[in-house]
């Protein structure tokens, strides 16, 4: 992949195959909530071998990976697809977006897969995540694993 400022188009992110980033965005989001029930998993019973995780990977409370709310988004997108369109749509459907965030028209605007380069924001089915704090954290994680 080329950086963006060595395309020959004036818009560094025409020439950025979207899907893909959108795909590998969303990858970071799985692997979060796949490690994630490593540290916090939801059988009580496990609790103790995830809290020995936490204190050996120096993994606190203020974690981005332990949002209950990122995992529930992947483990139960499906159901959540449901309940999103049961609420009725009105406005502008956009199944995918890469590029900046842009100002409000006041016509609702649904994205069901979009990420802002301008914030850094992964937005799926209404729900918005910095995508920065998961992705170093699963840095930092894979680092100490691999002393």
């Amino acid at each position: 992949m080329t950086h963006l400022d060595s395309g020959d188009s004036e818009d560094p992110l025409e020439d950025i195959d979207s899907h893909a980033v959108l795909d590998e965005l969303q990858n970071i989001i799985v692997q979060g909530a796949a490690v994630s029930r490593y540290f916090w998993p939801s059988n009580g019973a496990l609790e103790a071998r995830g809290r020995e995780l936490r204190e050996m990977f120096q993994v606190t409370e203020q974690s981005p990976l332990k949002s209950r709310d990122l995992h529930n988004m992947i483990e139960h997108f499906d159901e959540k697809l449901d309940h999103y369109l049961s609420k009725g749509i009105v406005g502008h459907v956009i199944p995918h977006y890469f590029g900046p965030e842009g100002a409000s028209s006041g016509v609702p605007t649904h994205f069901f897969r979009a990420y802002f380069t301008n914030a850094g924001i992964f937005e799926i089915l209404g729900k918005r995540y910095e995508i920065k704090p998961i992705a170093e954290e699963l840095l930092r994680l894979h680092e100490l694993a691999s002393e």
